[in-house]
């Protein structure tokens, strides 16, 4: 009789619990019903975040920033009817050719206002990004501009020799091995990566004055790789006006018409697994011991 009695009383408390449990998830939903989704109420100014190093493809764990991921924002923005403009908060000293690209290339396809607000650095492929939208803010004193594009590796050949090791070449072409870190590169070879590179730089320039209205012949002046600080580039033309993250607000308000809008930040999503174990990247590491080209 004793036993049976222990038994009623576990399943009592687990009905119990169950009981609460179930209450707890139908509170929560008809909640969310009635409340509806946060999208449904008033103007929204989207701010994306650029920073770090800037690649293609999709990193959910990576400070870096990823096109892949800023694409997918601003594709959910388009299809936001909420969403009136959105703001690319820029601190990124840039990044690979292609990742700035693609982005960029979002951008131009994106119907709504763009503004860009530069904070403590947005160089090279970041600038290549802040050119392709309606309005630039920069700091006074944000580092801007390093127009051009940089390719570099390690190179190994000389620590091969003192270890008496040997780099045996087989090809099927004259530079199907080019920027090889285990040999030194030679004339025709240099001459050859050099061309690629100025052929790139040319994009990077043309892009610029296409999208800032300005001369193929002025951009290219500016584009000796050299930094500009924020009053710097005002004077230069690259930048459209000095200020903050209100100023970019205002811009962004003014250039889509709203009214008593909220501001909403993406936030990249940051496992605490990715964060404890996210180190030297397989981008990174390869930029280092092969040739890759950067904006």
């Amino acid at each position: 009789m004793f036993f049976k009695r222990r038994n009623t009383f576990k399943d009592t408390w687990w009905k119990k619990a169950l009981r609460i449990f179930g209450y707890t998830v139908a509170i929560i939903t008809i909640f969310m019903i009635v409340s509806g989704p946060a999208e449904e109420f008033g103007d929204e100014i989207l701010i994306i975040p650029i920073t770090g190093t800037i690649y293609s493809g999709s990193d959910g764990y990576s400070p870096d920033t990823f096109s892949d991921d800023v694409i997918s924002q601003l594709e959910s923005a388009a299809k936001n009817d909420n969403t009136k403009a959105v703001i690319l908060e820029l601190d990124s000293p840039g990044g690979t050719v292609v990742g700035s690209r693609e982005i960029s290339n979002a951008i131009e396809a994106f119907e709504k206002p763009v503004v860009t607000w530069m904070r403590e650095n947005a160089a090279s492929g970041a600038y290549w990004i802040a050119a392709s939208t309606d309005h630039i803010v920069a700091d006074p004193a944000t580092i801007t501009g390093s127009i051009g594009v940089t390719g570099s590796y390690l190179q190994f050949s000389g620590l091969l020799d003192d270890y008496n090791v040997s780099y045996e070449r087989f090809v099927s072409g004259e530079y199907k091995d080019t920027g090889s870190p285990y040999k030194e590169v030679s004339d025709a070879e240099r001459e050859y990566l050099q061309n690629k590179i100025n052929l790139l730089n040319d994009m990077f320039v043309e892009h610029v004055a296409t999208s800032r209205g300005l001369t193929e012949s002025f951009v290219r002046a500016q584009s000796t790789g050299e930094i500009f600080l924020g009053t710097e580039a005002l004077s230069r033309k690259l930048v459209d006006s000095l200020g903050g993250k209100q100023e970019a607000l205002d811009i962004a308000a003014e250039l889509s018409g709203a009214e008593d809008y909220r501001v909403t930040k993406y936030e990249r999503p940051s496992p605490l697994f990715g964060k404890l174990f996210y180190g030297l990247s397989e981008n990174n590491l390869n930029a280092q011991t092969s040739f890759g080209v950067r904006a």
